[in-house]
């Protein structure tokens, strides 16, 4: 009986062991997919070919930018939450001040003058003439997104939302993310005055922070949520959606 109790312990153990690897390498594929979709949206954009993608872009708001705390695009699902990474980024920001000023952003916008200088308007050309579709996304004005927004772009629906101090509350957000559900919207847009006014962005897709959160340029994806925040002054804010839905950011500072 012992015999046999200790070989059925070794085959519980084998194949426990056989699913952590297993688990493992799902992992290692999904993490590898998502790195190459992420190459292929940058090597399109690069090649000037955005057909089927849609651009969200945005005017910079941020007067001072921290360094990241963490590598934010290697974040896996479950690790961070918003709150959580903005309060690292935060603590990271006291540790080592290194921040970069307004006058010090607007020195930089100053450098890109000149036909490779970037604006709103002007990016927005540059993706219309890469076959991109392109949403110019409102983060001065959140209070335009309080009524039920919904924009089509590429066979695509987005649905906007905002939070601020007024509206800063999990039934309010729940409410507008299930309207838009119920709605068939594709893809419910988030646009927040400050990460931290709610605990959880859970059934939005796209959160972008009109303040400096802290979060790498390219953006992170926290829990199946993808997360932006603000771009510099004198830059211009981009969330790039692919055809795959492999969500990339970045901030363009020229052309």
């Amino acid at each position: 009986m012992k015999k046999v109790s200790r070989e059925k312990a070794a085959l519980v153990v084998f194949f426990l062991l056989g699913f952590s690897v297993l688990a493992i390498a799902i992992a290692y594929i999904c993490t590898l997919g998502h790195s190459l979709n992420v190459a292929a949206s940058s090597i399109d954009d690069a090649a000037g070919s955005l057909d089927g993608y849609t651009a969200l872009v945005y005017e910079g708001t941020a007067e001072n930018h921290r360094e990241t705390v963490v590598d934010t695009t290697g974040v896996k699902d479950g690790k961070l939450t918003p709150r959580s990474l903005n309060k690292e980024s935060t603590q990271k920001s006291e540790e080592k001040k290194d921040e970069l000023s307004a006058s010090q952003a607007s020195d930089v916008a100053k450098e890109g003058e000149g036909e490779n200088s970037v604006s709103l308007f002007s990016l927005r050309c540059s993706y219309v003439e890469k076959q991109a579709s392109v949403i110019v996304v409102d983060v001065a004005d959140l209070g335009r997104y309080n009524e039920r927004t919904v924009v089509r772009a590429d066979g695509r629906t987005f649905g906007f939302l905002s939070i601020d101090e007024v509206t800063a509350q999990q039934s309010y957000f729940a409410k507008r993310v299930a309207d838009y559900k119920k709605l068939g919207v594709d893809m419910v847009v988030c646009v927040t005055k400050d990460l931290s006014l709610l605990d959880n962005y859970a059934g939005a897709t796209i959160v972008i922070s009109s303040q400096d959160e802290g979060i790498s340029s390219h953006g992170a994806l926290v829990k199946g949520v993808f997360y932006d925040d603000a771009a510099m002054v004198g830059q211009v804010g981009t969330v790039l959606v692919p055809p795959s839905r492999t969500i990339t950011a970045k901030d363009v500072s020229s052309l």
